[in-house]
């Protein structure tokens, strides 16, 4: 597989954006920091 940037190492997809997320936690971080970060971009 050959990636956009021409890569063709075997790794994951890195994420431009992380979101921190407790998995224990009552909230849902990752759904409540992407919403964020689309009410922000409008």
């Amino acid at each position: 597989m050959v990636r956009v940037n021409g890569s063709t190492k075997e790794e994951g997809v890195i994420p431009d954006i992380i979101i921190r997320d407790h998995l224990l936690g009552e909230k849902d971080g990752i759904l409540e920091g992407a919403l964020e970060l689309v009410n922000k971009s409008h």
